[in-house]
C-alpha cells in the first residue's frame, strides 16, 4: 500500500516532498500560536489591573446614580406630554403616538368654592361658600396625540393635539393644537400652545398651576419663530419670538374689567366691553440651559407687549397699554431643584393682577392694572421614587395707575405636596394648599385650606 501511495505521489521524491510540507505546516502553526501568546501577553500588560478596573466601574456607577437623582428631580410636569405614548403607529408619511393621563382627585376644603376644583381666588360671597365641602373630580384627565413627518434632509414637521375636560362643564377643551416645522435655518410654529412669555410651571396637582396666584402662564393661538444654539457644549441658548392674540371680547361683568362708578351714575355702564386691539401682541424670550436642554439648570427672560381696546357708549373708545415681563430660572442644588419666577405686569391679562386687567376710574378714563408677583418652589427627592415640593406664590396688583382701588388687592399661595411614583406610569400624590385673597371692601380677607389626594395613571 505504501508503494501504491508512493507511486501516486511520484515515487520517493514525492514522499520527501510530503514530509517537508508537513514539517513546514507544523512550523507555521507553532509560530502562529507563539505570536498569539505574545500578543495576549502584551495586551495583558497594557490592560489595567483587576482592582483598578473594579474601581473604575464603581466610580461610573456612582456617577450614573447621581445623574438618575438629578433627572428624577426634574421629572416632566403633568403639563407636558407624559411619555412615549400608548402606542406608536404610522399613517402614510406621518408617525403618530397617543399619550395622556387619567387623573382622579378627592378634595376637602375649608372654604367651599361651589363644588369646583378650581382654586385661584377664594370667593367672598358668604352663605354656603363659607362652609367646608368635599368633592371628587376627574376633569384634569388629559388626552393627546404627537405627530411627526420627515419632509426632507434635516427637516421635520411636528404636530400636537391635546384636550382635557378642565372646564366648568364636561365638554372637552383644546389645550394644544399646533404644528412645528423644524429646519436648519429657523423653526416655525403655528397654532395654539404655551405663550412665549413665562414658560415655567410649578409641580402641583392643582390643574390651575397657580393661575392668579403668581404664575403668569397662558396658552394662546400664535405664530412663533424659534432657534436653539449650542454654546460650550452641553450649553444651549434658546431664542423665541412670537405674535399672538391677547384675548377676545370681555364684557363689564367679567373680573378682568373693573369699573368704579362715578357718583352721579347709578350703575356700571352696561355697554362697556374690552377686546383685542387691531395690533397683535408681540412676545420674545431668551433662555440659557447650562446642562443641556433636557436637564435642569437654566435661566430665561421674556416679555410681552401690546394694546387692549376698551369702549363704552359714555366713555368712548380708548387703547390701554399691555406689558408683561418675567424672569424665571431653575437651579439644581445637589439632588434637589430650586425653581422660581417673578413678573411685572401692566394690563397683564388673566394671570397677573389676579385676573384684573383694566380699571375704569371715577373720571371715566381706562387705566392698566399694575401688578407684581411670582412664585418659588423647592423640589427634593425624599426617597426612591418619592419627591416632595414646597412652594410660595403671590400676586399683588395693589392699585391701578390712576390710583383707583381694585376689587381684589392681593393673593397669597402656600403649597406642599408629596409624589410617590409607584411605577413609571402610576403615581399617588397628597397635596396641601392654603390660599388667601384680600378684598378692598372692608379690608376683608377670604382664605381656604385645601387637601387633595390624587391618583395619576400616565400612558
Amino acid at each position: 500500500m505504501l508503494r501504491r501511495y508512493g507511486t501516486f505521489l511520484g515515487g520517493r521524491k514525492g514522499i520527501h516532498a510530503l514530509v517537508w510540507a508537513c514539517l513546514m505546516c507544523v512550523g507555521v502553526i507553532w509560530m502562529g500560536v507563539g505570536a498569539a501568546g505574545t500578543a495576549d501577553a502584551d495586551s495583558g500588560d497594557a490592560s489595567p489591573p483587576l482592582e483598578e478596573r473594579i474601581k473604575q466601574l464603581e466610580k461610573r456607577s456612582e456617577e450614573q446614580q447621581a445623574e438618575i437623582l438629578t433627572l428624577r428631580a426634574a421629572r416632566p410636569k403633568a403639563e407636558k406630554p407624559s411619555g412615549e405614548g400608548l402606542f406608536k403607529e404610522t399613517l402614510g408619511p406621518i408617525d403618530y403616538s397617543i399619550y395622556g393621563f387619567i387623573a382622579a382627585q378627592g378634595v376637602w376644603e375649608s372654604h367651599g368654592t361651589g363644588g369646583d376644583h378650581f382654586l385661584n381666588i377664594v370667593p367672598f360671597n358668604g352663605g354656603r361658600d363659607d362652609d367646608p365641602e368635599t368633592f371628587f373630580t376627574t376633569r384634569a384627565t388629559r388626552l393627546g396625540m404627537n405627530l411627526k413627518s420627515d419632509v426632507g434632509v434635516d427637516r421635520n414637521l411636528f404636530g400636537n393635539i391635546e384636550i382635557d375636560f378642565d372646564t366648568s362643564g364636561t365638554r372637552p377643551r383644546i389645550r394644544h393644537a399646533y404644528m412645528d416645522y423644524q429646519n436648519p435655518l429657523v423653526n416655525v410654529l403655528a397654532g395654539q400652545t404655551w405663550a412665549v412669555v413665562s414658560q415655567l410651571n410649578p409641580n402641583t396637582v392643582n390643574s390651575d398651576n397657580g393661575f392668579n396666584l403668581g404664575n403668569t402662564y397662558e396658552r394662546l393661538p400664535q405664530i412663533r419663530l424659534w432657534k436653539e444654539y449650542e454654546v460650550r457644549n452641553p450649553g444651549v441658548v434658546d431664542l423665541q419670538l412670537g405674535i399672538m392674540q391677547f384675548f377676545g371680547h370681555k364684557d363689564q361683568n367679567n373680573l378682568a374689567v373693573q369699573q368704579v362708578v362715578p357718583a352721579p351714575l347709578p350703575s356700571p355702564d352696561p355697554t362697556f366691553y374690552m377686546e383685542t386691539s387691531d395690533i397683535p401682541q408681540f412676545q420674545g424670550r431668551a433662555a440659557y440651559h447650562w446642562n443641556g436642554k433636557d436637564k435642569p439648570g437654566y435661566v430665561a427672560a421674556s416679555a410681552s407687549a401690546g394694546r387692549v381696546e376698551v369702549e363704552s357708549a359714555t366713555a368712548g373708545r380708548e387703547d390701554v397699554r399691555h406689558l408683561l415681563a418675567a424672569l424665571e430660572f431653575q437651579v439644581p442644588i445637589g439632588p434637589a431643584t430650586f425653581s422660581a419666577e417673578g413678573f411685572y405686569g401692566e394690563a397683564g391679562g388673566y394671570n397677573s393682577g389676579v385676573g384684573q386687567t383694566v380699571v375704569i376710574g371715577t373720571n371715566g378714563d381706562a387705566d392698566p392694572v399694575i401688578s407684581r408677583g411670582g412664585w418659588a418652589q423647592l423640589t427634593v427627592p425624599l426617597a426612591d421614587k418619592v419627591d416632595g415640593n414646597l412652594l410660595y406664590g403671590f400676586d399683588n396688583p395693589g392699585n391701578s395707575g390712576g390710583g383707583t382701588a381694585l376689587t381684589i388687592e392681593r393673593n397669597d399661595w402656600f403649597l406642599g405636596n408629596i409624589f410617590w411614583h409607584i411605577t413609571d406610569n402610576f403615581a399617588v400624590a397628597l397635596e396641601l394648599e392654603y390660599v388667601e385673597t384680600d378684598y378692598s371692601a372692608g379690608n376683608h380677607k377670604a382664605d381656604d385650606f385645601r387637601t387633595t389626594l390624587a391618583f395619576i395613571l400616565n400612558f
